[in-house]
């Protein structure tokens, strides 16, 4: 199952698809799974929510797209 979405991630990223989280690295072991995946240093949604308390529509479109 992991193999399959790492596999669509990287099909999205190879057709240059914006805003698309890819995997640098995946393995398995008998209990857990791993996702290597690139640094993110814009934060989450959430932290820029209760940061900025109201967004305009173009930045929610930004987010949704």
């Amino acid at each position: 199952m992991l193999d399959e979405e790492v596999n669509t991630m990287e099909t999205l990223r190879k057709i240059g698809a914006k805003h698309v989280l890819y995997s640098i690295a995946h393995f398995e072991e008998d209990k857990y799974m791993f996702l290597i995946l690139p640094y993110c240093n814009a934060g989450d949604l959430e932290k820029y929510m209760d940061k900025e308390k109201i967004i305009s529509e173009s930045e929610a479109r930004n987010f949704i797209s």
